[in-house]
């Protein structure tokens, strides 16, 4: 097999994963909340429409990841969401490049 030093491209979108803690919240936040509304309201902020392409799940956190060509732009568009969204009590947003 030859060695070669060329860069191969993967993508050129960035992702922007909302960890959503789900050990901490009242059981009433995820009675009376949903996340495909937050997911649809994060559309809303950044005035397109998409889906979620990965979502993770693990024992204290699930986080949808979104992407788009600017996590940082993705980042401030969504800051309202986070900061008054039932679901995003004591999330954290990660940028993923």
């Amino acid at each position: 097999m030859e060695e070669t030093r060329d860069c191969i491209g993967l993508g050129v979108r960035e992702a922007l994963p909302i960890y959503l803690n789900g050990i901490c919240p009242a059981p009433s936040v995820y009675a009376e909340n949903y996340s495909d509304d937050l997911i649809e309201q994060r559309w809303k902020d950044v005035g397109c429409a998409g889906e979620v392409q990965w979502y993770w799940h693990g024992v204290e956190e699930k986080a949808p990841y979104f992407f788009e060509y600017s996590s940082e732009l993705m980042r401030q568009q969504t800051r309202s969401t986070v900061a008054h969204h039932p679901l995003c009590e004591r999330a954290r947003v990660a940028q993923v490049v």
